[in-house]
């Protein structure tokens, strides 16, 4: 007689997990689709997701089963190792965009599929109206940039792409007097005392 028990085991139970490997999980990738300036959408992705890729190419689909090509140049920012591609023209509503790579070899792997839809653009809002210092710009999308101009076109200010759809601007430096605040298509007249 034992000091410990025996142990039988009379069945063991594995479920296995796997993923289709013609898809890549989108966090893999890291795609992010986002509203772009001018009612575009704008499609970015890490540069490191696609090593051994030799074309890559952005699809949509306005129902996620029929798939389209969408024309256009990616660009790649050497500073943040991220691919940029502008949808100048997405579809009206909801609809679906994935990236389709290809290897040397002709392998094909597609990302999951992201949703996107269009938003209508807002007005943007200045204050104070008359201003000294400091305006207030909200309303833009991100992406887009503000500009300041004076009554004859001249840039006199130009901020980076907004990150979200407030932004503080030092004006300072400009003379009293009228000036145009505008946010991708939308515009509003100022005056600085």
């Amino acid at each position: 007689m034992g000091l410990l028990p025996a142990a039988r085991i009379d069945h063991i139970s594995i479920t296995v997990y796997y993923l289709d490997p013609s898809i890549l999980p989108a966090r893999t990738i890291q795609l992010l689709v986002t509203n772009g300036s001018n009612q575009s959408a704008k499609l970015s992705w890490k540069a490191n997701a696609i090593e051994g890729t030799t074309s890559v190419a952005v699809e949509r689909s306005a129902n996620e089963r029929t798939w389209e090509l969408v024309p256009g140049v990616t660009q790649m920012n050497k500073v943040t190792a991220l691919y940029n591609f502008i949808d100048a023209h997405p579809l009206a509503g909801k609809s679906f965009y994935r990236l389709k790579m290809t290897t040397a070899s002709g392998d094909i792997r597609y990302t999951t599929t992201l949703s996107f839809e269009q938003r209508t653009p807002t007005t943007i809002q200045c204050y104070p109206n008359p201003f000294t210092n400091v305006i207030q710009v909200t309303g833009m999308m991100a992406g887009e940039l503000v500009t300041i101009t004076d009554l004859y076109g001249n840039c006199l200010y130009r901020s980076a792409p907004a990150m979200n759809n407030s932004l503080k601007i030092d004006v300072s430096h400009l003379q009293p007097g009228m000036y145009v605040i505008g946010s991708g298509n939308r515009k509003i007249k100022m005056q600085k005392k």
